[in-house]
């Protein structure tokens, strides 16, 4: 069941605590009933260095899954949808502008 809950949380495994460093795992809360019915478990992050008193972290010890999923799910969106409104020739330009700099950079390394 410990997967069933992982993978229905966007971050799992890449978040870290901003006060003591340790990384943020899933942990499961009480059951909640979603509008259709289905019974489910209220997911959150938990800092692994504060619940498992490894560290005097200081810092907030639970964050809802729920809203930490959904708020960088709305940036990436944002970045996206943003990313769209570039002009493909500007994007290509860029890349072999970076791509000309980094073989004239070889190019002077192997003269020295």
């Amino acid at each position: 069941m410990k997967q069933v809950y992982e993978s229905r949380c966007l971050l799992n495994g890449k978040l870290y605590c901003a006060h003591c460093g340790y990384r943020l795992h899933v942990a499961t809360g009480k059951y909640f009933v979603e509008e259709n019915g289905i019974k489910l478990r209220e997911l959150r992050y938990i800092c692994y260095g504060r619940s498992r008193k490894r560290t005097e972290c200081d810092g907030q010890s639970t964050y809802a899954a729920k809203w930490v999923d959904e708020a960088v799910d709305s940036v990436i969106r944002y970045i996206f949808d943003s990313m769209r409104n570039i002009p493909k020739n500007e994007v290509i330009n860029s890349g072999l502008t970076a791509l000309k700099q980094e073989k004239e950079s070889i190019y002077k390394t192997v003269q020295r």
